[in-house]
């Protein structure tokens, strides 16, 4: 099966949230990558989507994910 992956350096809070939420709405990707994403960036996420976040790293999916920070395996 294919994975269809979004990946952008949102620059901090230099984002136009609503484009990025746009795009991902057009895309409809299975699993978004943000670096250098402040956790106080309002991103509001479509209903039943996953969030994940290491340090300045978001990952966001429609898909269930799974928080391996806690092994050690996620940089924070």
């Amino acid at each position: 099966p294919k994975i269809r992956v979004l990946t952008c350096n949102v620059d901090g809070a230099n984002v136009d949230i609503q484009r990025l939420m746009t795009l991902v709405a057009g895309v409809q990707p299975d699993v978004v990558a943000l670096q250098e994403c402040p956790s106080e960036l309002p991103l509001n996420w479509p209903a039943g989507w996953h969030v994940v976040r290491a340090g300045q790293l978001l990952v966001a999916s429609p898909h269930p994910l799974r928080d391996d920070e806690a092994a050690g395996t996620l940089p924070s």
